[in-house]
């Protein structure tokens, strides 16, 4: 354990430093000029790669449930029946979340928590821009500057997806006396 926190908190200082650390890194401007070029630059970049991955996502139209299958299928974690169906309950007790949460997603009907969305994200292995996308798709996402997503995002960073080892990692962190959060997990599996 002492070495997963170790990577974790070499990780959270090298990749969320301070706020004087930015300041320092960014280019400095000299004429206002020169901020409206970079802005409109940048802006015109990033409008343009929104608009290709929006059309690309269109493109494909997956639903949130087959995505889920997909990922499930990737893990090689074997949760379904002779039949090709999904074993639901069993999936639903391995990532910890509520059977209804699954059916919901399944049938569409409204979004799950982000805490169900962030279990998901364990139990499907998924990297940071997966679990970003699968954040989004129901209508969450990281917020960079907390602290608990953080250390979420680290420990995807080292694919520490077990959920023992997630629990302890942020009651770790939670019962530190300098970040106060909600951990994931109530208890260990």
């Amino acid at each position: 354990m002492n070495k997963i926190l170790l990577l974790i908190e070499e990780y959270l200082n090298t990749r969320f430093f301070s706020q004087a650390d930015v300041k320092a890194a960014e280019p400095e401007v000299k004429s206002a000029d020169a901020v409206k070029m970079y802005l409109s630059d940048s802006f015109l970049n990033d409008f343009d790669d929104k608009l290709k991955g929006r059309l690309l996502d269109n493109e494909k139209e997956e639903k949130n449930y087959d995505l889920i299958l997909r990922y499930i299928k990737r893990t090689g974690k074997n949760f379904f029946k002779k039949n090709g169906e999904l074993n639901s309950s069993a999936f639903c007790k391995y990532a910890m979340i509520d059977d209804s949460s699954l059916s919901n997603i399944r049938y569409n009907i409204g979004n799950p928590s982000r805490d169900t969305v962030l279990k998901l994200i364990f139990a499907l292995k998924l990297t940071e821009a997966e679990a970003q996308k699968l954040l989004n798709r129901f209508g969450h996402s990281f917020c960079y500057t907390e602290f608990r997503d953080q250390l979420i995002i680290s420990m995807l960073e080292y694919k520490i997806y077990e959920i023992e080892s997630v629990y302890e990692v942020m009651e770790m962190y939670r019962n530190d006396g300098v970040h106060h959060f909600e951990n994931l997990y109530k208890e260990k599996k």
